[in-house]
């Protein structure tokens, strides 16, 4: 409470002064809470900055190509024996698109495949999730000086190809650039002993030899970075030379994104100066690791070289990281921040906003500032996931998720008079929705009756600032990096992008108390 009547003074006051440092009150509110709590680590655990962002930033792939789709892909993956298959990607050769009509999809070259091996891009029958494996392959592919890569594990399968290629193609340029690679374990579920980075490394350039590369070129350090303490990297970040980077939820993992029962996410692409200062959070999650595996011309450490940004970018974000474990945590209050500035509207696409990984049903940190809103006559609308059996895309069902979130409402108004309590819950009740994710309103399930999962992380404010990056909504001691848009222009290019046709049809499965 104490929160959010300080911002609303706050807001207030700039209001009445004139000061409006972004022109947008929900980064102004933002940047003040970082400012005085968390000052000391500006520049380290978050920035203020600039972006570009081109006609293609926001990775959604696939679920453009599922939204009102009434059938599905099937028989994605082929025999890499066959003559017709493509032994590397497993995706059927073809032509053109009339090779791919039975498996529901077209034809297309996979630039993904391009390697010093493989110097023009095989044309294949690609599955709707393929787009990410080029988006994620072309950023890395045309670094010259410098790639940094942080994720929760290595890739694996095709992601892990087209990872491999681009490290190929970097290590016959005529200067190959440095490479760090850091990650919370080479699996979610191998302990980080049974792996070493070094040994993880070693097998990754003899990979990389394999499809006519030279490893033996490559400055890379490779790491991980975890701790007892239940807290370990899962921040998704790639930086090529310091300009162009992509940042938000995305995990390398075929079985997940690339089949035909995929989880759908957001990241966003951008260049310019927020690039530059992301690389510096990055600098610091490197500080933390004891341990890692560097290339013999590496030699050791890899100090990342100062690019400097001689221009703005035209839209202004702020940098959001958290270091759990290992230091500050200003992401969770810039989140915090974000809600309580809503004066009309927060749309949300999360995976959970309650965890139950530990046997206990634990809410999110921001809770109540969710509730707060609502009941203040803030809509607030929810996108969520599919309850999986297993704490995966859905630990907590869209309906367990709105019967927990009403009783925390009834909770934190007790002590009220009968007609002020009547009264608050009636709002929330008007201004509270939540919906398990929809592409298709008469789709509920993928045909093996398998659950739909979200792992998407956005929050929209009011139409005007939106947050995208790795932070779940949930409780989690993790190291995060996320990016908040304070600009209305691009809000709304998200808003009808993405927001407008997924909330079409996913609010016919709305859970309110209406």
């Amino acid at each position: 409470m104490y929160f959010r009547t300080r911002l609303v003074l706050l807001s207030l006051l700039l209001s009445f002064v004139g000061l409006d440092a972004y022109g947008n009150y929900v980064g102004d509110a933002v940047l003040e809470v970082l400012r005085d709590r968390h000052g000391e680590n500006e520049q380290k655990a978050w920035f203020s900055s600039s972006a570009d962002f081109s006609d293609n930033w926001l990775l959604a792939d696939p679920i453009y190509d599922y939204l009102n789709k009434d059938e599905l892909p099937k028989d994605l993956d082929c025999d890499p024996k066959s003559a017709d298959c493509d032994p590397i990607f497993k995706r059927n050769l073809c032509s053109e698109d009339t090779d791919c009509e039975d498996q529901g999809v077209s034809c297309s070259p996979l630039q993904a495949s391009i390697s010093p091996n493989q110097p023009e891009a095989i044309k294949m029958c690609q599955a709707l999730g393929d787009k990410l494996v080029d988006r994620f392959y072309d950023i890395m592919a045309s670094t010259d000086q410098h790639l940094d890569f942080t994720g929760l594990t290595l890739p694996d399968g095709r992601f892990y190809d087209s990872f491999v290629n681009a490290l190929a193609m970097l290590s016959v340029k005529e200067q190959p650039p440095t490479v760090r690679l850091l990650y919370g374990g080479k699996t979610a579920v191998l302990p980080n002993f049974a792996a070493s980075s070094e040994t993880v490394l070693n097998k990754l350039l003899e990979d990389v030899n394999s499809r006519g590369g030279d490893g033996s070129r490559l400055p890379i350090n490779l790491a991980w970075l975890s701790t007892s303490r239940l807290s370990w990297n899962h921040s998704k970040i790639i930086i090529s030379d310091r300009n162009r980077m992509i940042n938000g939820g995305h995990n390398m993992w075929d079985g997940d994104y690339l089949g035909t029962n995929p989880v759908f996410d957001i990241s966003l692409e951008l260049t310019g100066p927020a690039a530059q200062e992301t690389q510096l959070f990055v600098d610091e999650l490197w500080s933390n690791t004891r341990k890692y595996g560097y290339s013999e011309i590496a030699g050791g450490a890899i100090n990342p070289p100062y690019l400097e940004s001689f221009y703005e970018g035209e839209a202004k974000v702020i940098g959001v990281g958290r270091l759990g474990a290992f230091g500050d945590d200003p992401a969770d209050d810039a989140i915090t921040a974000m809600i309580v500035s809503a004066k009309k509207s927060i749309f949300m696409s999360q995976q959970d906003l309650f965890t139950n990984m530990s046997w206990k049903v634990q809410p999110s940190w921001a809770a109540e500032e969710l509730i707060s809103a609502a009941i203040s006559g803030v809509k607030v609308n929810i996108i969520g996931s599919n309850k999986t059996l297993l704490p995966t895309y859905g630990m907590v069902s869209a309906q367990e998720t709105f019967n927990r979130m009403r009783t925390i409402a009834k909770r934190r108004l007790v002590g009220r008079g009968r007609k002020a309590k009547r009264a608050a819950m009636k709002r929330f009740c008007e201004n509270f929705t939540i919906t398990p994710f929809r592409f298709n309103e008469e789709i509920k399930t993928w045909t093996d009756g398998g659950p739909i999962g979200n792992h998407s992380k956005l929050i929209v404010i009011d139409e005007k600032a939106f947050y995208v990056g790795s932070q779940n909504f949930y409780p989690a001691n993790l190291q995060e990096h996320g990016i908040i848009v304070a600009d209305e222009t691009m809000t709304n290019e998200l808003m009808n992008i993405y927001w407008h046709p997924l909330w079409e049809v996913a609010k016919k499965s709305e859970i309110s108390c209406r």
